[in-house]
């Protein structure tokens, strides 16, 4: 459950940006949230589905010689090359419609609550921002930002404490508000 607290470079957004993302799973679970990986296992059954395609097109290759005047070798090309096309869009698709920046999707089994968190990061006026967007079961969606400096201590290193308590919060407000 504990991540291992590593130094992250303070100048540079994105390695903050990952180091806070990276620890999203092990902080919602503080908070009672399990972690959904339905999304992740999809994504991964069509990038092996991918790779094996791809290593029996290349064995395909090897076994014709490539020889295009053998219609074996050509149609099973074609319908190879096409599933791998498929695969390809349909995860493509498939990740821009959850989202590019989608990096925690769970919920909590006791309220029966659900959440999908996307974070970015931006520098405003020299100051890197974690913007944070929190999406609730109940369309309910607040869009919130914490600057790193709040974070992360002048050493380098995350504190996993802060980023919890802002969370929560964040969390308590979209179930007190209403919507």
């Amino acid at each position: 459950m504990a991540h291992a607290q590593k130094k992250i470079d303070l100048y540079s957004a994105v390695s903050l940006r990952t180091e806070c993302d990276e620890n999203l799973g092990n902080i919602m679970e503080i908070l009672g949230y399990s972690q959904d990986f339905k999304l992740i296992d999809i994504k991964l059954a069509l990038g092996y589905a991918s790779v094996i395609i791809a290593a029996g097109l290349f064995k395909l290759e090897k076994t014709f010689n490539n020889d295009f005047h053998t219609t074996d070798y050509v149609s099973l090309t074609f319908l190879g090359v096409i599933a791998f096309a498929l695969l390809n869009t349909v995860s493509y698709i498939l990740g821009k419609l959850s989202g590019d920046n989608l990096k925690y999707a769970g919920s909590n089994s006791k309220t029966n609550k659900k959440v999908k968190i996307e974070t970015t990061s931006k520098v405003v006026n020299a100051i890197p921002e974690y913007q944070i967007k929190l999406l609730f079961d109940n369309s309910k969606t607040i869009n919130t930002k914490i600057e790193f400096t709040k974070l992360f201590n002048e050493d380098g290193f995350l504190q996993v404490e802060e980023l919890t308590k802002f969370l929560k919060y964040q969390i308590e407000v979209s179930s007190s508000s209403k919507q």
